[in-house]
């Protein structure tokens, strides 16, 4: 069965032309059953031709005034943006015309569209960014990654059962292996949110497989499959962790073009670096969803690339295949 995803077209640093340059990446390695719905103002008039005449039949057009969300607050992107193409994509959900929806425009006015318009699944209060990211022995998922700036336990307790199940989908986890990130491991540790969140845990036994706390430099480390935070300490962790992966990979480039030893070094090695590096980059783990909410709601990084937004698309598409909204609100009942 044909599934169709909603794109807001002129959400990101270099919308639309790297929106339609990431939709071509996908058709062009070769992804069947998908219809894509494309929302943005008549400057995709210029670039939609550079998906190619062939794919024609695979998407649809619509148009959306433009509306510029980039500094946007929330409660006035609630007021201003619904007939932006981010309003109108999440609104398709809504309606039924899309399955899903993928946005790299502001986070924050992305987040609020979508509760409003959407709804969160019952005994969930807030949503929360979830994505897996790479680690010594595979994946591992963290939450919330910028949604949420200021949470109470309660949120830290929704996020840590969404991220179970997010995990038991998307990385096929049969008891995740759940930990609240924290300034220290001990149980004394960190401020009254993550404590009173870790005590409501081991007090009411809420998760399978609860670790407790973990520090920053444990993550990539450890067996935790699902590292659990407010989204201010995780944007923050992220955005580290993806510019320390690309100083380090710009540092190694700069090494081996020191002289002709150093280069010659680099094509013996070239293979190997680039499967090492190329799993540490961030772009090919593009496509972050926001957990709890009635529909299924992707974003992509803002500054992403074609290549990116492409693996932000086949994320969205994964999702879609795993019923995850379903499986969510059966792992939330569960826990009831």
């Amino acid at each position: 069965m044909t599934k169709s995803i909603a794109v807001d077209c002129m959400g990101g640093d270099s919308a639309p032309k790297v929106i339609i340059e990431g939709l071509k990446v996908v058709f062009d390695s070769g992804v069947e059953d998908v219809h894509f719905n494309l929302f943005g103002d008549d400057s995709l008039e210029e670039f939609v031709p550079l998906i190619g005449g062939k794919y024609s039949d695979r998407f649809s057009v619509y148009g959306a005034p433009a509306v510029d969300l980039k500094n946007m607050k929330p409660s006035v992107a609630i007021r201003m943006a619904k007939n932006s193409s981010m309003g109108l994509a999440i609104q398709s959900v809504k309606n039924g015309e899309s399955d899903a929806c993928i946005s790299a425009g502001n986070t924050g006015a992305y987040m609020a569209l979508s509760k409003v318009l959407l709804k969160m699944i019952p005994g969930i209060e807030r949503p929360a960014i979830a994505t897996y990211i790479p680690k010594d022995n595979g994946n591992c998922v963290m939450l919330d990654l910028g949604a949420n700036a200021d949470c109470s336990p309660k949120n830290i307790i929704d996020f840590a059962i969404m991220g179970e199940a997010f995990a038991r989908v998307r990385l096929g986890k049969e008891s995740p292996k759940v930990a609240i990130l924290n300034i220290g491991a001990e149980d004394i540790k960190g401020n009254l949110v993550v404590q009173d969140a870790y005590k409501q845990i081991t007090d009411n036994n809420l998760l399978k497989n609860f670790h407790g706390f973990i520090e920053g430099d444990q993550i990539f480390k450890t067996d935790i499959d699902v590292v659990v935070t407010d989204g201010f300490s995780g944007n923050i962790a992220l955005k580290v962790t993806e510019g320390t992966v690309r100083f380090i990979m710009e540092r190694v480039k700069k090494a081996f073009k020191t002289n002709w030893l150093t280069k010659l070094s680099y094509l013996i090695l070239k293979k190997a670096l680039v499967r090492n590096l190329g799993f540490l980059n961030p772009g090919n783990h593009n496509g972050a969803m926001l957990l709890g909410l009635n529909g299924i709601v992707v974003k992509s990084h803002g500054g992403t690339d074609a290549v990116g937004f492409a693996n932000a698309i086949k994320a969205t598409i994964k999702i879609l295949e795993d019923d995850f909204v379903q499986r969510v609100k059966e792992q939330i009942e569960n826990q009831e």
